[in-house]
């Protein structure tokens, strides 16, 4: 089926395989290895990847580009195995890359609130679940964010959007009402003045 696709649009227009994607707009692309419960050989003492996790969890909450990755990695909290170990070593070599990376936030005077969504249908090889996430800006500050596995496997990957969506959709409405919220109590701090 992908095939025909592609030779269908070979015909419409001159295509060229240029082999696996290493960079797009400037930014250097990896694929990440599928990480499941049966890859690799158990930690002796769990203790130390339990409490690294801690950590990261504590951590994404002021830098949400490594929240999908903790996640990920959180899911092995109950038998790590030396893969889970290598990939949790490989968030700590990135933050201390990005030391300077984090959440900013900063006044702004535009009260817009704009939120995106996306789901990975079935991305999860032991469960099939979907791993969600959305993010909430208010003016340009990222307000609210989150990632995480579905609770139930989803039928089709429209119906996985469809769950997130309502979930960022129920997260802008908080959103709205605190900025409204933070509105009124402006208005009434210059009333008082």
């Amino acid at each position: 089926m992908l095939q025909d696709f592609i030779d269908n649009l070979n015909a419409r227009f001159a295509l060229k395989d240029m082999g696996e994607l290493h960079h797009f707009l400037g930014i250097e692309v990896r694929r990440g290895k599928n990480i499941s419960r049966s890859k690799g050989e158990k930690m002796a003492d769990p203790s130390l990847y339990r409490s690294a996790i801690g950590g990261l969890q504590y951590l994404a909450h002021t830098r949400p580009d490594i929240t999908f990755d903790v996640n990920k990695m959180s899911q092995f909290l109950q038998t790590p195995s030396d893969v889970h170990w290598k990939a949790v070593k490989r968030i700590f070599r990135y933050l201390k890359g990005t030391i300077e990376h984090g959440l900013w936030i900063q006044r702004s005077y535009k009260m817009s609130i704009i939120g995106f969504a996306d789901a990975d249908w079935a991305s999860c090889p032991d469960d099939r679940r979907s791993t969600v996430g959305y993010c909430v800006y208010l003016g340009d500050t990222l307000v609210a964010w989150s990632s995480k596995k579905q609770h139930v496997v989803a039928r089709s990957k429209l119906a996985g959007r469809e769950t997130n969506s309502e979930t960022t959709v129920r997260e802008i409405k908080v959103e709205f009402s605190l900025a409204v919220c933070m509105q009124l109590n402006d208005r009434i701090k210059k009333n008082k003045r």
